[in-house]
Order: C-alpha cells, then sequence, then structure tokens
C-alpha cells in the first residue's frame, strides 16, 4: 500500500473566500482537514500566502461562471468579478510553482442530490458553518468531488454509508 501524501487546497472563490486544506494520504481516509474563509475585505495577500506556507500539491479552485439568481422574484445575472481575481491568484501560483496542478472544478454541493451536499458533509463530519458561513463547506465539496473523481476514492463514500 503505497503512503504517498498529497496535499489538496481548495478554493472556493469570491467576495468571501472559501478554503479547504487536506491532506490525502493514497490509499487511506485521512481525517486532516482544515477549513476557514478569507475576507470579505480584499485578501489576494492573503490566499497568496496562505497557499506558499500550505505548498499544494493540488489546487482545486471553483470556476467562474456567470449565474442568474433570484431576489425578490426577479431572475437577473448574478455576477460578482472579485471571484476572477481569486482564481487569477490561484493561477499565477501554478505557473510559478509548476509542480502544482490547478483542476478547476465545478459547483459541487448545489441542491440536496448533489454529490457532496451539506447533509453529507454533516454525516462525514465535515461541515462547518460558524455564524452562518458555507464557503469554506463549498471549498470541502470542491475537494471530495475532486477526490472521489480524479482517484476514484469511494472510501469517503463507505463512511458514508455507515455514519
Amino acid at each position: 500500500m503505497s503512503t504517498e501524501i498529497l496535499r489538496i487546497v481548495s478554493v472556493d472563490p469570491g467576495v468571501t473566500t472559501g478554503i479547504a486544506v487536506h491532506e490525502v494520504m493514497v490509499g487511506h481516509v485521512n481525517p486532516f482537514w482544515r477549513t476557514e474563509e478569507l475576507g470579505p475585505d480584499k485578501h489576494h495577500l492573503l490566499l497568496w500566502q496562505l497557499l506558499c506556507n500550505v505548498l499544494p500539491d493540488v489546487i482545486v479552485c471553483e470556476r467562474f461562471e456567470y449565474r442568474n439568481v433570484k431576489h425578490r422574484g426577479t431572475e437577473m445575472p448574478g455576477i460578482r468579478l472579485e471571484s476572477r481575481e481569486y482564481i487569477g491568484v490561484c493561477k499565477l501560483y501554478s505557473q510559478m510553482f509548476p509542480h502544482c496542478l490547478l483542476a478547476m472544478s465545478v459547483t459541487a454541493n448545489k441542491g440536496p442530490k448533489a454529490l457532496w451536499s451539506p447533509d453529507k458533509l454533516k454525516a462525514l463530519g465535515l461541515y462547518r458553518a460558524p455564524g452562518g458561513r458555507q464557503h469554506m463547506n463549498d471549498a470541502t465539496a470542491h475537494a471530495l468531488h475532486y477526490i472521489t473523481e480524479k482517484y476514484g476514492r469511494k472510501d469517503y463514500f463507505d463512511k458514508l454509508r455507515h455514519a
């Protein structure tokens, strides 16, 4: 059994950026998760410093998508361009440190039938929302989605079945 460890930083970029740091030991479920949020103040430098301190092997970053949002019964574009700036910080890091793979993620936890919904994160003991903040959970969902899809890791699903 391999003991290779991959350090993954997952980023849910936005006015408030969710961060999940996970060390994956290939072949094992590793309970080490660290989550936090940066912002809402400008946090380009904080994100850069976090990446430089963690030295990830992989950055999983939610890609930018134009979305419509409902507000008072009206659907309108939900465009917040700040997320593009923080995606740029992740792209710059991966270009400056080519050992680090940048994986752009789709939204992984929207709706009750999502692959990694809040209920599933709760069952795994990974749901954290101090003060109602959700962005760190989104980052955790992006990391789990990447791990299960890229590496075929079914141990997280097995853990859910026994929760």
